[in-house]
């Protein structure tokens, strides 16, 4: 199992996410950290799981709110979630972000 560290930004998206799930229904908002939760398991238990896609960054695309997913990369024994993004963002928008990420988390 590899330790998952989040970029500073990414672990800000996701708290947006719950917060806008949370108004809309808290019941919804507890699915989508059951979703995103279920999804580093399966990162942190098989890092190479899902495929790179760009600028050695893989994605995992989550299933019950398609709309967003997880970016990230290795690093140094880590798992490094650079984004909980969505996708109708500017994509790889994530991609500016400080590369030495012990110092972003």
């Amino acid at each position: 199992m590899s330790p998952i560290v989040f970029h500073a930004d990414a672990r800000e998206e996701y708290r947006e996410a719950i917060r806008y799930y949370f108004e809309i229904d808290p019941d919804l908002q507890a699915d989508f950290r059951t979703d995103v939760r279920r999804h580093l398991r399966m990162i942190a238990d098989n890092p190479e799981l899902f495929s790179v896609r760009r600028y050695s960054v893989r994605r995992a695309n989550l299933k019950r709110f398609g709309l967003y997913y997880i970016a990230y990369t290795l690093w140094k024994g880590l798992v490094v979630v650079v984004a909980v993004g969505h996708v109708r963002k500017r994509p790889y928008y994530w991609r500016r972000r400080p590369k030495n990420y012990l110092d972003t988390h």
